[in-house]
């Protein structure tokens, strides 16, 4: 507890320091640095929408991470991370994983089989564009995003002639990134290919505190382990060409391939040998995305076909004595979806936006388990036909209308829509008020369905009622600008479905939870100058969340109710601060949640309950520009107090650890001829 709230006076005296003039003192003799550009393009498809949207300086200072970690450090969205490299999933206002959707220039990254994103898997190294739709706005998206969805784009720069990034990351535990992104062209044709390489042993030490042996005096003694078997490899290549088709049309071809290669360590409960339960996973994504655009003064037509393919392969071996290591587990599943979207918007007097979408997406999934000779083999067609009214009324009142029907096999689903407002405060509308209703549902995944054995293909929708009121304010406070946005929200979910155990001695998915949840956020962003060179900026992120059970049936058990879903943190809280000057920078970086529980009836017995933590990290570096050559240097510290954390049960989490980045660039623009 002295450790926290030392940890917590510690962020308060940073902010007061800041502030103190002193610091201001100007110096003729110092060099300005090449200007940096920092985008957050306000989209005319997100007026009257809430939504977060991280800026691209932020994208370009976290490109080393994965959407995991700018997520957790940047947002109020809540990380559930199962290790160091492991699977990583979120909860967007206290939904489960499988409620929060993720686009990836407009095509979801759920797996068709298992209905949720591993957010490890996607680097932020990959990204140009990020918003977070919340609650009811995410149905602009798509359907099926009850928490809300996370929406990732590239585009192209058409002012670039050349440019060159290399990065290189060496960290503990013999870790290694490499990145290198080349992107080259004109005012017509552009052209961007990046690569990345992630390595890492994993092997961190840790004190093991679910095993312990008695000294002579009668002590506790927990052993000290390393996390073994835990090493990662990831790599990738994203390329991307963008034509220019006469002065209204532009048509962009995108291909992101991706292989990964993981170890799973065993829990922290395991007593065994070292030669047996080695857990490996492998997978392979191929996305490739063809889009046309064209537009008109008064309209614009977008089409778009995607295709997508996953291979994963889970195995656990044991090694047995005369006869080497025996394979004890072997599941090898792969899917394949091809996704076509049409999308025709009409502009009228620029005070009415009208825009019809229709979908189509096939989907397969195939799953063998070839030690108990278990199988599925699933085919899934869906169309949404889509319907989005945008009016503006007067310079100070908006509204939007967004209907969406969706097919599935010949059958209708449930229809989801979302009505809201946008009211300005003030004629500059740096003062809005957003209020929005939305009906949204969650189709069950292909595992749900068909898993052998279990599957269950009488499962209906998930469906949820959700409401929602946000205000939004950019002002200028003692020379200083201030964005800040708070929101409440509340939404009701039924028919939640749950994975139980059955008489038949295996797990199988039912429609049995209902679920309210409610709460409330906040996200400001404070930042200045002092002097003519030294610039700060303070970002707050804060998240109440409440996620109930309200199920009243004998199959969770009467402990549950009105209990906190497992795993939800009812506070989340983030912090960041950044310094430059002269060419040198600072970032203090803190990340917190509160209690969590792990059982359904909120039991604090030490095993299962997760005590809260405060994570925090320092950077420090310096930064060189000389004409069109940029050069970067950085020093890293994660886990700066060396803190003892875990975010799931059983799972290791490492100590205070290091990293060290150089950057290199070369930027060209403003030639468009070549």
């Amino acid at each position: 507890m002295i450790r926290w709230i030392v940890q917590i006076w510690i962020g308060f005296l940073l902010c007061g320091v800041l502030n103190f003039e002193a610091f201001a003192q100007s110096n003729d003799s110092l060099r300005i640095l090449q200007q940096v550009e920092v985008t957050a393009r306000r989209n005319t498809k997100l007026k009257v929408l809430q939504s977060q949207s991280i800026d691209s300086l932020t994208l370009k200072q976290t490109e080393n991470l994965n959407l995991s970690d700018l997520l957790s450090e940047h947002t109020h969205v809540f990380v559930k991370n199962e290790g160091r490299g492991a699977l990583s999933t979120v909860s967007l206002r206290g939904t489960s994983s499988s409620h929060t959707d993720v686009k990836w220039n407009g095509i979801s990254l759920k797996s068709p089989m298992f209905g949720e994103v591993d957010f490890s898997l996607v680097p932020v190294f990959l990204v140009d564009e990020m918003n977070v739709f919340q609650g009811g706005s995410s149905i602009s998206q798509g359907v099926g995003g009850i928490g809300g969805t996370i929406s990732l784009n590239n585009k192209a720069d058409w002012q670039n002639r050349f440019n060159l990034l290399w990065r290189q990351d060496y960290g503990s535990f013999r870790s290694m990134n490499q990145y290198l992104k080349l992107s080259f062209g004109n005012s017509k044709i552009q052209s961007k290919t990046r690569i990345f390489y992630n390595y890492s042993e994993n092997n961190f030490p840790f004190i093991n505190k679910n095993i312990a042996q008695l000294d002579p005096n009668g002590q506790l003694v927990y052993p000290k382990q390393k996390n073994t078997f835990a090493d990662y490899r990831l790599m990738g290549l994203l390329q991307e060409l963008y034509f220019r088709i006469g002065p209204k049309g532009n048509l962009s071809l995108r291909y992101w391939g991706q292989t990964n290669n993981r170890g799973l360590p065993r829990l922290n409960t395991y007593e065994g040998d070292d030669f047996s339960n080695i857990s490996r996973t492998e997978g392979t994504n191929h996305r490739m995305v063809a889009q046309y655009e064209h537009i008109g003064s008064w309209q614009r037509i977008e089409i778009q076909t995607a295709l997508s393919s996953e291979h994963l392969t889970y195995y656990m071996k044991n090694f047995v004595g005369g006869n080497g290591y025996q394979v004890a587990l072997y599941t090898d599943g792969q899917a394949l979806s091809n996704l076509n979207q049409a999308r025709y918007e009409f502009n009228f007097l620029s005070t009415t936006k009208l825009s019809a979408t229709l979908d189509y997406q096939y989907s397969q999934a195939q799953s063998n388990d070839t030690i108990h000779h278990q199988s599925y083999d699933a085919i899934r067609h869906e169309t949404v036909l889509g319907f989005q009214w945008q009016q503006s009324y007067y310079k100070s009142l908006k509204s939007i209308l967004i209907f969406k029907q969706q097919i599935i096999d010949k059958h209708l689903v449930p229809s989801v829509y979302m009505a809201g407002i946008e009211y300005a405060l003030d004629s500059a509308s740096k003062h809005l008020i957003k209020i929005s209703l939305a009906k949204n549902i969650k189709n069950p995944s292909l595992n749900d369905l068909y898993w052998m054995p279990g599957g269950n293909p009488l499962l209906k929708p998930e469906q949820a009622i959700i409401a929602d009121l946000q205000m939004s304010n950019a002002l200028v406070w003692l020379n200083r600008q201030v964005d800040l946005q708070t929101g409440v929200y509340y939404s009701q979910i039924t028919d939640w479905i749950l994975w139980l155990p059955n008489p038949m001695g295996y797990w199988s998915p039912e429609n049995v939870q209902k679920v309210q949840s409610s709460g409330l956020y906040s996200s400001i962003k404070w930042q200045g100058k002092l002097g003519h060179f030294f610039k700060y900026t303070h970002k707050f992120n804060y998240a109440l969340t409440s996620s109930i059970n309200q199920t009243e049936n004998s199959i969770l058990g009467t402990q549950s109710y009105g209990k906190q879903l497992p795993y939800i943190p009812k506070h989340t809280f983030n912090y960041n601060l950044r310094l430059d000057f002269k060419g040198y920078f600072f970032n203090y970086q803190h990340v917190s949640y509160s209690e969590r529980f792990t059982s359904s009836s909120n039991d604090a017995a030490r095993r299962d309950w997760l005590y809260p933590y405060f994570m925090n990290g320092l950077s420090l570096g310096k930064s060189l520009a000389w004409h069109s050559l940029y050069g970067e240097i950085q020093f890293k510290i994660e886990n700066l107090f060396d803190e003892t954390y875990r975010s799931v049960l059983g799972r290791a989490m490492p100590g205070r650890n290091y990293w060290i980045t150089l950057i290199f660039k070369i930027e060209k623009k403003h030639l468009e001829h070549i």
